[in-house]
């Protein structure tokens, strides 16, 4: 599983090493309009449009979670602190059909990191499972870690809203020099299989939530900037035959 994983970094490398990185709004594919960036807090009408996203997509398959509209907020408003926000609009609407947000945080903070999420309740009993994280990590002084990263069951489907919802922590976690990203999914999630074919690979489990990580972000954001999701499309198909081998 490893070196399959080295091979589909390597392909990731060739097929982007010849891209520069472009200045936000100079990306040769630019953001779509129904996608905005946030470095803050949105206001309290986002904010709950967020939270209601937030609460029917993780009350679904393969989580069965069971939120509510406070604690979301509370928990983006602690995490978004010297982070970025992304959220998806549905064409013509208010309505949060994605969501991605995080951070770029040094590495011992990791396991305060991942308490924090909704699946511990007991945040010195989440830290100290975690703790094993930073074994991972012990090169690195800091890491892009994202918290959230969900798109309603409606709007999925090809790869656009991934790479549009990512994209713009890619270079928010460039820019600050990381380059490590770090997010924790569900086995049954369909994250996983694409983040492999992305390059991640899972290097951690507490109970039935699954580390992934990649060593190197920049060929995902030199992909994000400059290829459209059917280019891309096309390079997954091939690593996710060398991880299929």
């Amino acid at each position: 599983m490893r070196l399959r994983g080295k091979i589909v970094r390597l392909v990731l490398n060739l097929a982007t090493i010849h891209l520069p990185i472009y200045r936000i709004g100079q990306e040769p594919v630019p953001l779509p309009s129904n996608i905005d960036v946030f470095s803050n807090l949105p206001e309290k009408r986002v904010l709950e449009n967020i939270a209601k996203a937030y609460c029917q997509i993780f009350s679904e398959p393969p989580w069965f979670e069971t939120h509510t509209k406070e604690r979301v907020i509370e928990k983006l408003s602690k995490e978004i602190e010297n982070g970025r926000l992304v959220i998806m609009r549905k064409e013509g609407s208010e309505e949060i059909v994605g969501f991605c947000w995080g951070a770029v945080i040094p590495t011992y903070q990791i396991p305060e990191r991942v308490a924090r999420a909704p699946f511990y309740h007991n945040i010195k009993e989440g830290s100290k499972k975690a703790e094993g994280l930073l074994t991972f990590f012990s090169k690195e002084g800091q890491v892009l870690y994202l918290d959230e990263l969900a798109v309603a069951k409606e709007s999925r489907g090809g790869l656009a809203p991934i790479q549009f919802l990512l994209r713009p922590l890619l270079d928010f976690g460039w820019q600050k020099g990381a380059k490590r990203a770090l997010f924790w999914t569900s086995d049954e999630s369909k994250i996983k299989p694409l983040s492999l074919y992305m390059g991640f690979e899972p290097i951690y489990k507490i109970d039935k939530i699954v580390f992934i990580t990649t060593p190197n972000i920049l060929p995902l954001l030199k992909l994000a900037q400059c290829y459209e999701p059917n280019k891309i499309s096309k390079i997954m198909r091939i690593t996710s035959r060398i991880r299929a081998e």
